[in-house]
């Protein structure tokens, strides 16, 4: 049971503190099982399931069985057992630690609205007006999302704008996995990166805390090329202390090595990929950000509108809700431009950090002071009211 990446050595399915014990609850002990048994992957309906495919199920069930009472989520259905899987491999297999995750994630995506990002479109349009960051419409040679970075493009200085963007990448890039896929791959174009054009490091901050907290083990594989040599030199440094599964999950590579392209089209079809990302492609994937927000090629957008009930839209239909114009901002909005004042943005990253202290009271008045300003913004802007 082991997936590849296409390097070198096969990465275990399970962090390596598992391959040879049971999925356990943390509050029980835990019996020894025979050193060749390992979790069997699930791969053939022939296959014959050992007791531990067994207790695997059994863990799923668990905990899907405790978070009845937590909010649901319709593009992170807990009936979907490779979700609830995830939080499992993230804490290790303990049960009590995964169903704690998977509960803040829930509340995470119901106080920031990520089912719900149709509501920030005008923040996203802006933010991705230079198409710094893009899934683009095909898969890896494994079936993941490719998420293309451009951190030269920066274009807003905006924390919770860029934060809103980024979050709707991740989540467009989830909707565009195929059957059975479960990571992504991001290639970074680091050409031209200067401390000038780098996004706000409370950003960044605040997107890494998100993606471990809220999305883990959704990495499948980091490309970095043409980096320059400071921020080659920090990763050597650093990466003697990361986990060895994830350290080689990170490749950095020149497009002017032959060798090291040979390496990104073993993961990436390089027929696919633009001159800039090492491929021999369209110059460009999508030609503006008005082509690549099309409802028609989005899939994000598609699958909120599938999953959205009519109530919960005041009425509106899924494809009315796609085919709806963007309003034009309000005179004080245009005036603001990219600052941390667009419309609906304030909300954002106080509710991102509400979310890990959702049992407080005080976390809790924090929301919804923020869904009043949303809801202000909303007005302000002209958009939709929501029920």
């Amino acid at each position: 049971g082991v997936i590849t990446l296409g390097l070198s050595q096969p990465v275990p399915r399970w962090p390596r503190s598992m391959q040879n014990k049971w999925f356990r609850r943390s509050t029980k002990p835990t019996p020894t099982a025979p050193a060749n048994a390992g979790l069997a992957s699930r791969t053939s309906s022939s296959a014959s399931f050992t007791s531990a495919d067994d207790e695997l199920g059994g863990a799923v069930a668990r905990v899907r069985a405790a978070l009845v009472d937590a909010p649901e989520s319709a593009l992170m259905p807990l009936d979907d057992d490779s979700c609830v899987m995830r939080f499992l491999r993230a804490r290790n297999g303990d049960e009590d630690a995964a169903t704690a995750m998977l509960r803040a994630a829930l509340l995470w995506r119901r106080d920031f609205g990520a089912d719900h990002l149709a509501d920030h479109r005008d923040i996203i349009r802006t933010e991705l007006e230079t198409l710094k960051l893009t899934v683009a419409p095909f898969l890896d040679r494994h079936g993941r999302a490719v998420i293309l970075s451009v951190p030269r493009r920066e274009n807003t200085k905006s924390v919770q704008g860029n934060i809103v963007m980024r979050v709707y990448t991740v989540e467009r890039a989830v909707a565009s996995m195929a059957q059975g896929a479960d990571k992504m791959t991001f290639i970074t174009d680091c050409r031209g990166f200067a401390m000038a054009n780098s996004p706000p490091r409370e950003m960044f901050r605040e997107v890494v805390r998100i993606f471990q907290d809220y999305y883990p083990e959704r990495l499948g594989l980091a490309i970095v090329l043409d980096a320059p040599w400071a921020i080659s030199e920090l990763w050597r440094a650093v990466s003697r202390w990361v986990d060895p599964v994830t350290r080689a999950k990170v490749l950095f590579l020149s497009t002017a090595s032959a060798e090291d392209m040979r390496t990104l089209d073993a993961q990436v079809p390089r027929e696919k990929l633009p001159p800039s990302f090492g491929g021999t492609g369209p110059d460009a994937v999508f030609a503006s950000v008005d082509e690549y927000l099309r409802p028609d090629v989005d899939p994000y957008f598609q699958a909120a509108a599938r999953a959205m009930p009519t109530a919960a839209r005041g009425g509106a239909q899924g494809p009315a809700l796609l085919a709806r114009q963007n309003p034009q901002p309000s005179r004080k909005t245009r005036r603001s431009g990219s600052s941390s004042r667009e419309a609906g943005a304030p909300s954002v990253l106080l509710l991102g950090r509400g979310a890990g202290r959702a049992q407080s009271v005080q976390g809790a008045g924090r929301r919804r002071q923020g869904r009043e300003i949303a809801a202000s913004g909303r007005r302000e802007a002209g958009w939709p009211a929501m029920t």
